[in-house]
């Protein structure tokens, strides 16, 4: 089996973006979503 690490890791960022996108967003969470997409999307 071959794991592509840059697919992958794009992938994984896709997914945390899509999931981010669905949660509520108020003055807290806004802080918040922005850190966890940051460090997902960052390699």
């Amino acid at each position: 089996m071959n794991y592509d690490l840059e697919e992958q890791t794009a992938k994984f960022g896709e997914n945390v973006i899509h999931f981010v996108s669905t949660l509520t967003k108020n003055e807290v969470n806004k802080i918040l979503i922005n850190q966890i997409v940051r460090s997902a999307t960052s390699v």
